[in-house]
């Protein structure tokens, strides 16, 4: 059995019409951008219980 700790940033500035998404682990690495629809979309298939079977 593996422990993994998981650790998402999320900012959105308020300049910005955009969610920014990265690994906090990975500070230098990617970032996402989602248009505010696009991540409370998102989010409500996380609350539906859309990934649930996913691990």
């Amino acid at each position: 059995m593996s422990n993994r700790i998981n650790r998402l940033q999320v900012d959105h500035p308020d300049e910005e019409l955009l969610v920014l998404v990265r690994d906090s682990k990975d500070p230098e690495g990617p970032v996402l951008s989602f248009a505010p629809s696009e991540w409370d979309a998102f989010l409500g298939m996380i609350k539906g219980g859309e990934f649930a079977d996913l691990s």
